[in-house]
Order: C-alpha cells, then structure tokens, then sequence
C-alpha cells in the first residue's frame, strides 16, 4: 500500500471474535516515518470498539509485529486502516483470543 498516495484500509468480514482478542500482523514499511493503523469492529453497521496503533518502524525494510487488545465481543466485522506516508506490506493477520 502507497500511503504517500492516500489512506488505505481493507476489510475482513463474516468474522466471530470474541472479548478480550488480540489482532495482530506483520508490518514492513519501506521507510522510518509513523504508520497511524486504526481497527474498527463492528456488529452489522454499529460500531463496537476502535483501537488506534501509532507504529514507528525501527528501521526501512525490516518486518515488526502490530498488535493491539480489544474487547471484539460480537464483532462480525474488522476494518483495519492505515495512514502513513511511505509503502507498506501487511502479512499474516491474526485474531487469538486469550481468557
């Protein structure tokens, strides 16, 4: 994703997640400037949570985990956005719950 051309966001839906989640990824940004990534879960059209992680890449070309704790009781719906101004990667998204 080309931040320096705007916004991006994709979505994951059909999704059962449950409270107390961690959704967590890969990150590797081409660059060292702040990557602003928001989660969003939502039940149907409400919105249940929203969760803002301000990455700050440690080095260009390197991959570095991104997590964030939310509570996604009920949530069917993940959209996960990015704000940047550098081109990124994402791989492997995960959603682990923990009791």
């Amino acid at each position: 994703m080309d931040l320096a051309q705007g916004d991006a966001a994709f979505t994951m839906k059909d999704l059962h997640m449950e409270d107390n989640s961690i959704i967590s990824m890969w990150l590797l940004s081409e660059g060292t400037a702040p990557v602003k990534v928001t989660f969003k879960g939502y039940s149907g059209d409400k919105l249940l949570f929203s969760k803002d992680v301000n990455h700050v890449p440690r080095a260009a070309n390197i991959w570095e985990m991104v997590e964030a704790k939310v509570n996604g009781q009920g949530a069917d719906k993940l959209v996960i956005s990015f704000s940047g101004s550098d081109v990124i990667w994402i791989d492997d998204i995960d959603i682990s719950t923990f009791k």
